[in-house]
Formats: structure tokens, sequence, C-alpha cells
């Protein structure tokens, strides 16, 4: 091609690569020729006569295996042919052979020119061939295809000579032959370079548009790209970027850009650079998916936004770039391409000194690609190892970024008084974004050398952040988890760490959760104390974990972390030993492990310096242990035993177990009837508990107990203590009358008369009780001979208005009592003379007697009232006796005497028939079924004043045994 074409074509290098004219294939005997699809004959080949170039058919040669034949060069191939046009006077033969002559032509002076490329090559020996055959076929009425070809091939010898306008021309007569030639449309093609070389690109736009209608053809790419060449040099932008993406699409039919060879990869450079060029002229990266996208991503759609961030980066529009690379990211976050155009913006950040967006765009980055992203859980392995290596690097940079704000603006809120609430706040935050790059980077990768150190300083974060809990958590991690793994100095500081988090978690939660926190902080600690035990710590959290075990009701889990405590090494100090013999009493008395318990507390008890207030309460736990101890033999049924633990009790001190205890023993000594052992024990009790409330339920324990042992004097004298000291009424009441009882009992009859005479007076009622007392009295009285008080005392048992039975039981003995005594007064008068003055006070005496006896009667016991009529019928009849016995004056006549004693017949005579009456009332009684003494006694005297009808002799009558 001379100059003058590649002149043309600057600018399109991809375009001088892709211009095929058909070339015929030589230096085989037998040569297809692609001319309307002839087959001609050379060397030795027998010749066909052929009116037109179409009349040849097509000759399909047998398959043989391939022998490799000579090569012939084009010279050698002439001279062949001009031998086989001598040899031949066909006129249709002749023009082909002189048609392949032209086109060997043809070929030795484009080889020509291939080779000398500085050299310029005349085309004008094919031209006139070309041009002679031309003519010959014309003449010889050739086909319209034969037309065609011969016009294609002067075309080309034009265009090679760098003749245009005559090549344009002869295609022109391609174009009007036919059609559907195979040369049409690479003709509209020609003519539309022709028009772009021209700088007529509309034009040259409109005949690329009709090689592209033409469908599928050689020239489908080279139209493509020079249509949107000739759009873009219009100055039309949107139809140039909309024709190298459909251009870029055709391309990508057959895979990936990178896999096509290097003239088409070229042709991909070209236009996207083009591309990116229009799009700026558009408006830049906004424009892109208008033009670009169809319903779905192109396989090369992220190599148009990054396109024109490159261009916009070598005009150094970093802000216009880094926008282009971010766009698509933001268009297409999961795209595979994705995190290199998101790199790429970070580097234009980077290289345009942006440092406000720099930060920015790596969080975003961490948040599209890292491992909580959707992005990350599609990813493939390969996808995600690729990934890693930027967030390693970006994931360190944020913590670190974050971590040293969120230290500056804790340190600024600390210097102002009342710091801003908004500086606390912005610095709260910052320390949870550390902390999150933090775990971030430890979860991306687990295996890390940098991962314990980095959990390490996600909890610090965590913990100035005032989030405890997920602090207790990485502080876990970095004590316990990683071992060995590079967190060898950080473990007993995060293990530390982790329980004073669990500890502010306890004390600012709610209280369901309190509770959790509190049991992770004692497992915490617990773990702490088993991994380091070398920690000056250890043995103080160890202790704060058997506490917090108490505290929650773990008794046994307690007692394990105490014992372990206990037997450290080096030894806990006095104040921790203190602690822990607390822990281990207060567990064992929980557990009802009452033995153990006492002995932890004896321990304690031991210590030195141990405070007043704190020894108090420790020997009352000791002494509850003891007494706990004396149930559980109780229980068993070992009271001895029990009374002996029990009194061992105080052997501590005084103090309110101490008092119950021995309390406790003076009951079961009670129970085991030890009456001496009870005595001492409740004057022990006196003596030590004066002022106890329990003194007073010991009184009468202590009347049991002397009553028990028979000191009724002794049982007499509590009792009267206990009355003087009670409060209730009732009780005062009981307890005197027993005390007189007891006296009464133990012979002390004067003293108990006394007692009886003073609850006489004092306690009126109740009434029964009152009328027994009354009646003790009268008794006690007759036994010290004392009448004229015992008397007193019937006669307010005989004026007693009760109504019961006892009552008027007891009215009754009164009143037969004192009824006697007037019988006895009466009996003991004797008639005397002068006989009218003693028997007037015999008859005085008689009356009273009549009168009490007749009350006797009155009260309707018949055990009375049967003795009261018998001292009745007894008076009248010895008033009887006595007026007959009375004594005689002695200066009486016989007649006087005789007339005097009839006179005291005839007085004493009423008395005596008065007696018999009333005896035999009494007598009368047998029919009643009464046959009492007093009854048998009238019945005896009724003998001696009525013999005949009451001394009668009984006579036994003898039964014969014989049956008759």
């Amino acid at each position: 091609m001379s100059k003058s074409v590649n002149k043309d074509f600057e600018g399109t290098p991809q375009l001088k690569e892709s211009m095929v004219f058909s070339r015929t294939a030589s230096g085989r005997c037998v040569l297809a020729v692609a001319i309307g699809a002839v087959t001609l004959a050379l060397a030795g080949c027998p010749s066909q006569q052929v009116q037109t170039l179409a009349d040849l058919a097509i000759v399909e040669l047998p398959e043989e295996p391939e022998v490799q034949l000579p090569t012939l060069d084009v010279s050698s191939l002439q001279d062949s042919y001009q031998t086989a046009l001598a040899n031949t006077t066909d006129p249709a033969a002749r023009r082909l052979i002189n048609l392949r002559l032209a086109d060997l032509e043809a070929e030795r002076l484009e080889q020509l020119q291939a080779d000398n490329p500085g050299q310029i090559v005349k085309f004008d020996s094919a031209i006139e061939k070309y041009r002679a055959v031309l003519g010959e076929t014309a003449q010889a009425g050739g086909s319209e295809s034969d037309l065609a070809y011969l016009n294609y091939q002067l075309a080309k010898a034009y265009a090679m000579q760098g003749d245009q306008e005559r090549s344009l021309d002869a295609l022109g007569q391609v174009q009007q032959v036919e059609k559907a030639s195979p040369f049409f449309v690479e003709t509209l093609f020609r003519r539309a370079e022709a028009d772009f070389n021209a700088k007529n690109y509309r034009a040259a736009a409109q005949g690329y548009w009709s090689v592209l209608s033409q469908g599928n053809s050689v020239f489908r790419t080279n139209a493509e790209y020079m249509f949107a060449w000739s759009q873009f040099k219009s100055q039309n932008y949107r139809p140039a970027a909309q024709g190298f993406v459909r251009l870029l699409d055709y391309l990508a039919e057959g895979g990936s850009f990178e896999e096509l060879e290097s003239g088409k990869q070229r042709l991909v450079d070209d236009s996207l650079r083009v591309l990116a060029m229009s799009l700026n002229y558009l408006g830049g990266w906004e424009q892109l998916e208008g033009i670009a996208k169809n319903g779905s991503q192109r396989k090369f759609h992220s190599l148009l936004y990054k396109t024109l961030g490159d261009w916009y980066l070598e005009k150094e529009r970093y802000e216009d770039s880094a926008n282009t690379y971010l766009a698509y990211v933001n268009h297409y976050p999961v795209s595979e391409a994705a995190p290199g155009l998101h790199l790429a913006a970070i580097e234009v950040y980077r290289r345009g000194n942006f440092p406000s967006k720099l930060i920015p765009a790596k969080k975003t980055y961490v948040e599209n690609y890292g491992i909580h992203s959707p992005y990350w859980a599609a990813a493939t392995a390969d996808a995600r190892s690729g990934l890693q290596a930027t967030l390693h690097a970006f994931l360190q940079e944020l913590a670190k970024f974050e971590h040293a704000r969120a230290q500056s603006l804790s340190g600024a809120g600390g210097k102002r008084q009342g710091a801003d609430a908004r500086i606390k706040a912005g610095a709260r935050t910052a320390y949870l974004a550390a902390a999150g790059y933090y775990e971030q980077f430890a979860e991306t990768f687990p295996a890390d050398t940098l991962t314990p150190e980095m959990v390490f300083l996600s909890a610090e974060a965590l913990q100035q952040a005032g989030d405890h809990g997920r602090a207790y958590k990485a502080y876990d991690r970095v004590a316990y988890e990683f071992g060995k793994q590079g967190a060898e100095q950080r473990a007993a500081e995060a293990g530390y760490a982790a329980i004073l988090a669990a500890d502010r978690m306890a004390a600012s939660d709610a209280a369901a959760q309190a509770s959790l926190w509190q049991d992770i902080k004692t497992e915490a600690s617990l773990k702490f104390a088993d991994t380091f035990p070398e920690d000056a710590r250890a043995l103080a959290v160890l202790i704060g974990a058997a506490d917090n075990l108490f505290r929650k009701n773990a008794y046994e889990p307690a007692l394990q972390a105490a014992g372990k405590a206990l037997d450290w090494q080096p030894a806990p100090r006095a104040g921790q030993k203190e602690t822990l013999y607390l822990i281990v009493g207060h567990s064992h008395f929980e557990l009802q492990s009452f033995a153990e318990a006492e002995a932890a507390y004896s321990n304690v008890l031991a210590l030195p310096n141990l405070k007043a207030t704190k020894r108090a309460d420790i020997v009352e736990r000791l002494q509850v242990a003891i007494y706990q101890q004396a149930q559980e033999l109780l229980a068993a049924g070992n009271k001895q035993e029990s009374i002996a633990e029990l009194l061992r009790v105080r052997q501590a001190g005084n103090s309110p177990t101490a008092s119950a205890a021995q309390y406790d023993a003076i009951n079961l000594l009670l129970e085991l009837e030890d009456w001496g052992r009870v005595i001492a024990e409740v004057a022990d009790f006196r003596m030590r508990y004066p002022k106890h409330k329990l003194v007073a339920t010991l009184m009468p324990k202590m009347i049991l107990a002397h009553e028990g042992s028979g000191d009724w004097v002794a049982a007499a004298g509590e009792l009267v203590r206990y009355a003087d000291s009670d409060v209730d009424e009732e009780t005062r009441r009981g307890a005197r009358l027993v005390a007189a009882e007891h006296l009464e009992k133990a012979g002390e009859i004067k003293r108990a008369i006394a007692l009886y005479r003073d609850y006489s007076h004092a306690y009126p009622q109740p009434m029964d009780q009152q009328l027994e007392v009354q009646f003790k009295l009268v008794n006690l009285y007759e036994a010290e001979g004392d009448v004229y008080k015992r008397n007193f005392w019937l006669k307010k048992l005989g004026a007693n208005k009760g109504e019961g039975d006892r009552a008027q039981y007891l009215k009754a003995y009164a009143l037969s009592d004192l009824a006697a005594q007037s019988y006895e007064k009466f009996r003991a008068i004797k008639l005397t003379l002068p006989l009218q003055k003693s028997l007037k006070d015999k008859k005085r005496a008689m009356e009273v007697a009549v009168a009490d006896n007749r009350k006797v009667m009155d009260s309707g016991i018949q055990a009375f009232a049967t003795r009261a009529n018998f001292e009745i019928a007894e008076i009248y009849q010895q008033l009887s006796r006595d007026l007959l016995d009375s004594e005689r004056p002695g200066n009486l006549s016989d007649l006087e005497l005789e007339q005097y004693e009839i006179l005291l017949e005839e007085q004493a005579y009423p008395f005596e028939e008065s007696a018999i009456e009333l005896h035999q009332v009494n007598a009368l009684r047998t029919a009643e079924g009464v046959y009492d003494e007093w009854v048998k006694r009238s019945l005896a005297s009724l003998r001696e004043l009525l013999p005949v009808r009451y001394n009668k002799q009984e006579k036994a009558l003898e039964w014969s045994d014989e049956v008759y």
C-alpha cells in the first residue's frame, strides 16, 4: 500500500490490518481460484471449454493422502500460464488464463511491496491486465458476477496504487452490477472509508451504517468501529458511545478480551479509550449506565467504568476518576470487579492527596467486602483470598485510626469541666468502631499472629466504650482461647480484665442479667486462679469467687474454692483467712454440717486482732452450730448427749442462743425427771439472765422439779413467787391455791391456812373454788383445834349462795356441823333448881338447836337431812328425859312431890311424842330406799320409845325340803 493510503487512515491502525482483498492461493498443481467458484487445470491438466466464468463448475477432488508438493514461486506460475496461453485458442479459456495472469501479477506486486516497505511499487501492469480482461469479458457478454469480480480486483489494484478516485469508480461499477454480489458489502465499506478519509464524517457514518444494515459480514467489526469513530468525529458523542459499546459486545461474544488476537485486543483498547472520551463529553460516569446498561451487566461492564476512571486519572481529574470507580461499586457492589475498582478509587485519593476521603473510602471497602458483607458470603475461596491482603492492612489501619480518635476525644472531654455530652458520645462511638475493626480482623484472620493483640485491643476499646459485656468476651478469648499463640504477655492481664468487666456488668445491668453476670464473674475468677496461679492477684480473685459462690447459695463449690484458697502458697493473710473461714463455716452451716461449721468458726475466733463486733457475731454463729448439733442428737433419740451439747453452748459466752440452748436443756431434763439438775440449771439460768423474758416461764418448771423431788415447801415458795410476778390474774390465783395445797401437804398448816385465808379474801370467784378453800380452812382449823375460827369459816360456808350440787352439799355440811354444835350445847345444859330458870335456858338452847337442824333439813341434802331429823327428835327426847330426871326440890311433901312429878311428866310427854313422830319420819325413809346411819339410829330410838311396835323378835321359819 502506498504512503498516501497510509496517510488517509491515520488514527485507525486496526483498519490497515483488517482491510482484506480476496487473494488466490498458489503453489499447488491444481489451483482453486475463487472467482465465482471456478477451477482451472494447469501444468498438464486437460483444459475445459467454458463460455463464462460462471459456467465453470466446482471440481471436488477425491480424498487422498496429503502429498508434499514442490512450492512454485509466482514467476514460475506466470511462466506456466504464459505457456498455456500460447497453446490455447479458445477465447473463454484464454480469458480465464489472462485473468489468472492478472491475479498473479497483482500478487507479485503485493509481495514486492510487503518485502520492500520503503519502496514505492507501481501496480500499472496489474491494472492493465485487469482492464484488458474486463474489456474482453464485457465484449463477450460475461455475467454480472464475472464483471463484478473484475471491477473489484481492478478497484483493489487502483487502491494499492494509491489512486483512490479510480478505485472508488471501480467499486461503484461493482455496486451497480449486482447487489447480491459478495463484493457489494465491501463496496459499501470502501466508499464509507473514502468518505471518512475525506473527513466527510456524517456521510462516512451513514456509509458504515449501511454496511452494518446488511447483517453479519467480514466488515462488521471495522464497520462498527468506523461508524463509532465517524460519530465521534461528528461530535455525536452518544451514538459514538453506543457504537463502541456494540462493537465491544460483538468482540466479547467469543470470550474474554484477553483471549482475542492482538489486533482485536488493540481494537478493544482503542474503542474503550474513545468511548471514555465520548462519555466525558456527555457528562461523565453519570451517563454511562444509560448508554451501557442493557437489562443487566455486560461482560465488560466494569471495564467501561475503569477505562473512564483511568482516563480521568491521566488528566489528573482525581475526584472524577474516584467517583467513576465508586459509581460502579455503588451500582454493582457484589460484582467481581467491584473490589478492584474500589481499591482504584482509594489509590486515586492517595495520589490526589485527599486524606478526608481516604479513610471513609477504606471504611466502605471493609463494609462492602469484609467478612460480614454479602459480597464475602457469596464469594469463592479464590475471591476471598484476593481480598485478604487488603483487608489485613485496612482493618488494622481503621482500627488504629478510630482508637486514636476515641482517645483524643476522651482527652478533650476530660480537660473540660463537665465535659460536653456530645464529645463523650463521639468518643464512645469511636471506641465501638475501633472495637468492631479489631474484632473483624480477628474473625477474618483467626490464625494470624496479630489476632490475639487485635482481640485484646478490641476488649480495651469496648471497655472504654462502656460495653462491658462484649469486652468480657474479648478479654476471655485473649486469656484462654489463644494460649501461646502470641498472647502470653496479655493473657493474665486479659483474664483479670475479664473479671472486672463481668463485675461492671453485674453492677449495672437489669436484675435478672445481674445475677447471670455474677455467675460469669465467678466462673472467670475460678478460671483465672487455675490458669494463672503465679499471678499476685490470683488469691484475691479466688477468695472473691468463693464469696460469690456462697452468696449464690452454691455452698459445695464455695467450700471447694475456699478450701483451695486456704491451702494457697504463700498462705493467705489474717484478713483473708477470716473471710475464708467464714465462707467455710457459713457454707457448712447451710449444708447442715454443723460440726464442720463449728470448727470453722472456732478458727475465726482464734485469729489475732479480730474486731469485737465481728467476734460477737461469730460467737453467735458458733453457738448456733453447737445448738444444731444438739438438735440432731435429739432427733436421733440421744437426749442425754443432746443435753450435754445444749449446755456446751454457754461455754462460748452468754447470748440469745446460749439462753435458748440452756432453756431447751432444762425442758429435756424435765422430760427425764432429773429434778436436781433441773433445779440447778434453772438457778443458773436465773443468775445468767435475770431479765430474760423466759425467766417467768421457768417458775412452773422449777415448781414441777420441786414437786418431783418431794420438796413441797420449796415448790410452794416458787408458786408464791410465781403468783407475785405473773401478770395474769387467773395464773396468780391458781398459783396461790396450789402453793397452799403444797404447804398443807408438807405439814406447814399455819402457812397453808394463811394462804387459804388470803385466797378466800382475795378471790370470791369462782365460787366453787372459794367454797372448797373455805372447806379447807374449816378442816385445817379443826386440825389446829381452833373452834372459833373453824366456826367462822363454817358459817361462811353455810351461808353460801351457790346453786351447784357441791355448793349445796358444802352448805348442808356446814349447817349440819353448826347444828351438831348447837345440839351439843343443848345437851350440856342440866336442869337444876330452880328448875324454872334452868329449864328456860334449856328451852332456849333447844330452840337454837332445832332451828339449826331445820336449816339443814331445808337444804334438801338427804345425807344431812336424816341426821338433822334424828337430832331434832333426840333434842325433844332429851328434853323429855331431862325433865323427868331433873332435880326435885327437897322441901316438898310426898304429895307435893307426887304432884310435882306428875307435872314434870305432863311437860315431858309432848316432847317425847314429838320425838317419836320425828323418828318415825326417818323410819319411813326406808320405804324410799334410804337406810343410812341416822335412819338406823332413829329406828333404835323407836325401839326404846315404842318397844311393842318396834322391838319385836324375828322368828325363822323352817321350810321342808320335801316335795309335796
